[in-house]
């Protein structure tokens, strides 16, 4: 890729990215501040929900997408197939509603929040497009905007009206306006142009090809999530919110961590499809010390001004909790090591062994969560439980990447 594409990409995603973070930390925050604790938590529980669901409408393509070197996933049949997996999303939100049984307000949220990860779905298929024409800082702009607009027209909505699910309504508006108008703009043929074939072989064949990957980043997302969902069971939304805010320290290295692997996912994909080992794994390399030292740093900055800071933010007193913290925050590393040993994983093809290792931890996950919640302080084991399922996971993914660099030729 060119130096001053390289430049202008990691720019825009670094801003896009820490943005779409927001998002996730920013309005549970600012619910609290402005409602409660409980409607924060509310909020958040909603967003952990939808970041579940939108594992089905994506469908793990992207990183097929961007690697494709033959063709199968071209913008015609990524879009088409993306149809039939934002189906699937609806298909199980419905189930997932019906089975929750929830409060009106929390159903209208939760609602509300499925699609604005539907349209998000969407977004990702045309930053997918963008970033296999080597044009992804195109992609950023968009999605610095978007956003952007997210987040101020909560904000701005919830200042002045007091009422979250008003709130989400004009962010899904906003947001639905720049995915559907301002991204079809940047395509190189009009919108109109692309014919989907939803009855295509094609179809099917992405299906096989996309399905194990699916079903892994499904399992990823309930190991990311489980902590929270067994805290929110155990100790209510209130304690959920919490442990919420102490989870900034995972987004915090992810969201810089996945700045990089953005931009060179496509670079480590080219390596491998060249057969080029080396060139692989000082790229592997690379990525791993950015995340050592992210985690290094976070770690020293978090034990001196992280808690306070934290606290004011969400106006909470977390003085308590120096040692969850320092769990999460190491957690945070494994896991943004996980990602990236989950991305080369894929681009070598290796998704049903992938699977197999994810579906392990899962297990594990399903039957320690409980214990370490229950039987310890809820946020203590919450920490406790996340930090040994996420060690579980870079154990088998290492393991298994290691084995397939070695078979590269």
């Amino acid at each position: 890729m060119d130096p001053s594409k390289t430049k202008k990409t990691l720019i825009w995603i670094t801003i896009s990215g820490f943005l779409y973070a927001c998002i996730a930390l920013i309005l549970p925050m600012i619910t609290t501040r402005l409602i409660d604790k409980d409607a924060g938590g509310a909020l958040a529980d909603t967003i952990n929900i939808g970041q579940l669901l939108i594992t089905v409408g994506l469908f793990s393509v992207r990183t097929f997408q961007v690697s494709d070197d033959k063709g199968l996933f071209s913008f015609t049949k990524a879009f088409s197939f993306r149809l039939w997996t934002v189906l699937l999303m609806a298909i199980a939100s419905v189930v997932w509603i019906v089975v929750g049984g929830y409060t009106t307000e929390k159903l209208q949220l939760l609602i509300l929040m499925i699609v604005f990860k539907m349209t998000e779905a969407f977004s990702d298929l045309f930053e997918g497009t963008f970033q296999q024409e080597n044009r992804f800082y195109i992609a950023g702009r968009i999605l610095a905007a978007q956003n952007f607009l997210a987040i101020a027209g909560y904000v701005v909505t919830l200042a002045i009206t007091h009422d979250p699910v008003i709130s989400l309504l004009i962010t899904d508006i906003l947001y639905a306006t720049v995915v559907f108008v301002i991204h079809p703009m940047c395509l190189k043929k009009p919108l109109a142009a692309y014919r989907p074939a939803l009855f295509s072989k094609d179809m099917s064949r992405m299906l096989l090809v996309c399905l194990p990957a699916f079903m892994n980043a499904f399992l990823l997302v309930y190991l990311d999530n489980c902590a929270k969902f067994e805290v929110e069971k155990t100790g209510g939304e209130g304690v959920l919110m919490e442990f919420t805010a102490l989870f900034l320290c995972v987004f915090v290295i992810n969201l810089f961590s996945s700045f990089f692997l953005k931009t060179m996912l496509k670079d480590i994909a080219d390596r491998y499809n060249q057969r080029d080992r080396k060139g692989m794994l000082k790229i592997i390399r690379i990525l791993m010390g950015i995340i050592l030292a992210l985690t290094l740093c976070g770690l020293a900055l978090a034990e001196i001004i992280g808690l306070p800071i934290l606290g004011a933010f969400y106006g909470m007193d977390l003085s308590n909790y120096h040692m969850e913290m320092g769990l999460i925050f190491l957690a945070g590393g494994i896991n943004a090591v996980n990602s990236l040993l989950l991305n080369v994983l894929i681009i070598m093809r290796r998704q049903l062994p992938t699977l197999v290792c994810t579906i392990i931890c899962g297990a594990v996950a399903f039957f320690t969560m409980p214990i370490f919640v229950t039987k310890m302080s809820i946020l203590m084991g919450g920490s406790l439980g996340y930090l040994v399922i996420v060690a579980v996971l870079f154990a088998l993914y290492g393991g298994l990447a290691v084995h397939g660099l070695r078979k590269i030729k």
